[in-house]
């Protein structure tokens, strides 16, 4: 079982260091169990990054609707991403940010990050 911490170990083997930016596409099921869960690989990947750090994930709206369609019913605040579980937990998550695009949409949070979507 993984856990904020050893996710975060795994992060600093990979090289992220503090006061980077990275941009996370993510599958959480095939991280494996997480105590914690969501909430434990964002924390993860934030304790990695620092104050000073950004972190990014995809909130993207790819629902097949067709591209007039999906940008007539998107809404920033309310579409849910269709790209996996832990983007959809992470752009919901208190401070973050999201950029306001209908089909592509970025969410962010750390420094800049409402600057920066």
């Amino acid at each position: 079982m993984h856990t904020r911490e050893s996710l975060k170990a795994d992060a600093v083997r990979l090289g992220i260091e503090s006061g980077d930016t990275i941009f996370v596409h993510s599958s959480f099921k095939s991280i494996g169990t997480v105590d914690g869960g969501a909430a434990a690989v964002v924390g993860a990947l934030e304790d990695t990054l620092g104050e000073s750090g950004l972190l990014l994930m995809p909130s993207f709206n790819l629902i097949p609707k067709g591209g007039e369609a999906r940008a007539q019913a998107w809404n920033r605040d309310t579409t849910s991403s269709s790209v996996g579980w832990l983007t959809e937990f992470f752009w919901t998550m208190p401070g973050a940010v999201r950029s306001d695009h209908h089909s592509h949409s970025v969410a962010a949070r750390g420094k800049d990050a409402k600057a920066f979507v």
